[in-house]
Protein backbone atom coordinates (compact mmCIF):
# COMPACT_ATOMS: atom_id res chain seq x y z
CA UNK A 1 0.00 0.00 0.00
CA UNK A 2 1.39 3.46 -0.86
CA UNK A 3 2.83 5.52 1.97
CA UNK A 4 0.34 8.36 1.42
CA UNK A 5 -2.59 5.97 1.74
CA UNK A 6 -1.18 4.58 4.99
CA UNK A 7 -0.71 8.09 6.34
CA UNK A 8 -4.32 8.95 5.47
CA UNK A 9 -5.53 5.81 7.23
CA UNK A 10 -3.48 6.74 10.33
CA UNK A 11 -4.59 10.40 10.40
CA UNK A 12 -7.79 9.96 12.46
CA UNK A 13 -5.91 7.96 15.06
CA UNK A 14 -3.22 10.61 15.27
CA UNK A 15 -5.86 13.35 15.72
CA UNK A 16 -7.46 11.38 18.56
CA UNK A 17 -4.02 10.82 20.09
CA UNK A 18 -3.23 14.56 19.96
CA UNK A 19 -6.60 15.64 21.40
CA UNK A 20 -6.40 13.04 24.19
CA UNK A 21 -2.86 14.19 24.97
CA UNK A 22 -4.00 17.80 25.21
CA UNK A 23 -6.93 16.82 27.45
CA UNK A 24 -4.58 14.77 29.62
CA UNK A 25 -2.44 17.86 30.10
CA UNK A 26 -5.56 19.82 31.12
CA UNK A 27 -6.57 17.02 33.51
CA UNK A 28 -3.32 17.50 35.42
CA UNK A 29 -4.62 20.93 36.47
CA UNK A 30 -7.51 19.45 38.49
CA UNK A 31 -7.17 20.66 42.05
CA UNK A 32 -8.74 18.80 44.91
CA UNK A 33 -8.28 18.03 48.55
CA UNK A 34 -7.02 14.46 48.97
CA UNK A 35 -9.17 12.14 51.06
CA UNK A 36 -7.67 9.13 52.82
CA UNK A 37 -8.35 5.82 51.05
CA UNK A 38 -10.16 7.55 48.16
CA UNK A 39 -9.04 8.19 44.63
CA UNK A 40 -9.07 11.81 43.59
CA UNK A 41 -11.34 13.20 40.89
CA UNK A 42 -8.37 13.49 38.54
CA UNK A 43 -7.72 9.74 38.41
CA UNK A 44 -10.65 8.67 36.22
CA UNK A 45 -10.27 11.23 33.42
CA UNK A 46 -6.52 10.62 33.32
CA UNK A 47 -6.96 6.84 33.28
CA UNK A 48 -9.52 6.99 30.47
CA UNK A 49 -7.39 9.41 28.47
CA UNK A 50 -4.33 7.17 28.83
CA UNK A 51 -6.40 4.24 27.58
CA UNK A 52 -7.69 6.30 24.63
CA UNK A 53 -4.13 7.35 23.80
CA UNK A 54 -2.90 3.74 23.92
CA UNK A 55 -5.69 2.56 21.60
CA UNK A 56 -5.13 5.48 19.22
CA UNK A 57 -1.38 4.85 19.14
CA UNK A 58 -2.01 1.17 18.38
CA UNK A 59 -4.44 2.09 15.58
CA UNK A 60 -2.01 4.61 14.09
CA UNK A 61 0.89 2.15 14.18
CA UNK A 62 -1.23 -0.57 12.67
CA UNK A 63 -2.37 1.76 9.87
CA UNK A 64 1.18 3.00 9.22
CA UNK A 65 2.79 -0.45 9.24
CA UNK A 66 0.08 -2.25 7.30
CA UNK A 67 1.20 -3.59 3.94
CA UNK A 68 -2.22 -4.50 2.58
CA UNK A 69 -5.79 -3.26 2.71
CA UNK A 70 -7.44 -5.16 5.56
CA UNK A 71 -11.18 -5.66 5.67
CA UNK A 72 -11.36 -6.28 9.41
CA UNK A 73 -14.32 -7.57 11.34
CA UNK A 74 -17.52 -5.60 11.31
CA UNK A 75 -20.02 -5.68 14.13
CA UNK A 76 -22.60 -6.98 11.67
CA UNK A 77 -20.40 -9.98 10.85
CA UNK A 78 -19.82 -10.64 14.57
CA UNK A 79 -23.59 -10.50 15.11
CA UNK A 80 -24.04 -13.22 12.50
CA UNK A 81 -25.69 -11.05 9.84
CA UNK A 82 -23.10 -10.96 7.07
CA UNK A 83 -21.94 -13.91 5.05
CA UNK A 84 -18.54 -13.85 3.39
CA UNK A 85 -19.92 -13.60 -0.16
CA UNK A 86 -22.88 -11.35 0.65
CA UNK A 87 -23.13 -7.94 -0.98
CA UNK A 88 -22.45 -4.98 1.32
CA UNK A 89 -25.35 -3.01 2.74
CA UNK A 90 -26.30 0.12 0.76
CA UNK A 91 -24.76 3.29 2.20
CA UNK A 92 -28.11 5.08 2.62
CA UNK A 93 -29.49 2.47 5.01
CA UNK A 94 -27.09 3.51 7.75
CA UNK A 95 -28.85 6.89 8.10
CA UNK A 96 -31.98 5.19 9.41
CA UNK A 97 -30.00 3.28 12.00
CA UNK A 98 -28.11 6.40 13.02
CA UNK A 99 -31.35 8.33 13.52
CA UNK A 100 -32.87 5.41 15.42
CA UNK A 101 -29.76 5.30 17.63
CA UNK A 102 -30.08 9.02 18.32
CA UNK A 103 -33.76 8.52 19.20
CA UNK A 104 -32.79 5.72 21.60
CA UNK A 105 -30.21 8.02 23.25
CA UNK A 106 -32.81 10.80 23.54
CA UNK A 107 -35.24 8.32 25.10
CA UNK A 108 -32.56 7.24 27.56
CA UNK A 109 -31.88 10.84 28.55
CA UNK A 110 -35.58 11.59 28.94
CA UNK A 111 -36.33 8.46 30.98
CA UNK A 112 -33.24 8.43 33.21
CA UNK A 113 -34.83 10.52 35.97
CA UNK A 114 -38.00 8.44 36.20
CA UNK A 115 -36.68 4.92 35.47
CA UNK A 116 -33.39 5.30 37.32
CA UNK A 117 -29.93 4.42 36.03
CA UNK A 118 -30.15 0.60 36.09
CA UNK A 119 -33.44 0.21 34.22
CA UNK A 120 -32.77 3.03 31.76
CA UNK A 121 -29.28 1.68 31.01
CA UNK A 122 -30.36 -1.91 30.42
CA UNK A 123 -33.04 -0.65 28.01
CA UNK A 124 -30.52 1.66 26.31
CA UNK A 125 -27.95 -1.08 25.77
CA UNK A 126 -30.58 -3.57 24.58
CA UNK A 127 -32.16 -1.09 22.15
CA UNK A 128 -28.79 0.07 20.77
CA UNK A 129 -27.78 -3.52 20.06
CA UNK A 130 -31.02 -4.20 18.20
CA UNK A 131 -30.82 -0.93 16.27
CA UNK A 132 -27.20 -1.73 15.42
CA UNK A 133 -28.20 -5.01 13.81
CA UNK A 134 -27.59 -7.57 16.55
CA UNK A 135 -30.23 -10.21 15.79
CA UNK A 136 -30.13 -12.34 18.93
CA UNK A 137 -32.54 -10.78 21.45
CA UNK A 138 -31.79 -13.20 24.29
CA UNK A 139 -28.06 -12.64 23.92
CA UNK A 140 -28.64 -8.88 23.63
CA UNK A 141 -30.70 -8.88 26.83
CA UNK A 142 -28.02 -10.89 28.63
CA UNK A 143 -25.24 -8.59 27.43
CA UNK A 144 -27.27 -5.48 28.32
CA UNK A 145 -27.96 -6.82 31.82
CA UNK A 146 -24.33 -7.78 32.43
CA UNK A 147 -23.13 -4.44 31.08
CA UNK A 148 -25.54 -2.56 33.31
CA UNK A 149 -24.45 -4.51 36.38
CA UNK A 150 -20.81 -3.78 35.56
CA UNK A 151 -21.51 -0.07 35.10
CA UNK A 152 -23.50 0.17 38.34
CA UNK A 153 -20.73 -1.60 40.22
CA UNK A 154 -18.01 0.62 38.74
CA UNK A 155 -19.92 3.84 39.35
CA UNK A 156 -21.14 2.94 42.85
CA UNK A 157 -18.29 0.93 44.35
CA UNK A 158 -15.19 2.10 42.50
CA UNK A 159 -15.79 5.68 41.34
CA UNK A 160 -18.29 6.67 44.08
CA UNK A 161 -20.61 8.36 41.58
CA UNK A 162 -24.18 9.07 42.63
CA UNK A 163 -26.58 7.65 40.04
CA UNK A 164 -30.22 8.61 39.38
CA UNK A 165 -32.45 6.36 41.49
CA UNK A 166 -35.70 6.88 39.59
CA UNK A 167 -39.20 7.47 40.88
CA UNK A 168 -41.72 5.06 42.39
CA UNK A 169 -42.12 2.18 41.58
CA UNK A 170 -38.80 2.04 39.66
CA UNK A 171 -36.73 3.29 42.59
CA UNK A 172 -37.39 -0.03 44.31
CA UNK A 173 -35.51 -1.85 41.54
CA UNK A 174 -32.52 0.46 42.04
CA UNK A 175 -32.59 -0.08 45.81
CA UNK A 176 -32.81 -3.87 45.40
CA UNK A 177 -29.85 -3.84 43.00
CA UNK A 178 -27.78 -1.72 45.38
CA UNK A 179 -28.62 -4.04 48.26
CA UNK A 180 -27.28 -6.99 46.24
CA UNK A 181 -23.97 -5.21 45.77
Amino acid sequence: MPTMMRALRAAPYLVVLAVAGALLHVATWIEYRPQPRRLGPDVWPMLILCFVMAVAAYGALRALLSTKQERGLSLARLAGRTEEGEAPEPAGSSWGRMLAGLAVMAGFTASLGSLGFPLATVLLLFALMLVGGFRRPVAAATIASAGTLALVFIFQKVAYVSLPLGTEPFVQVTYALMALM
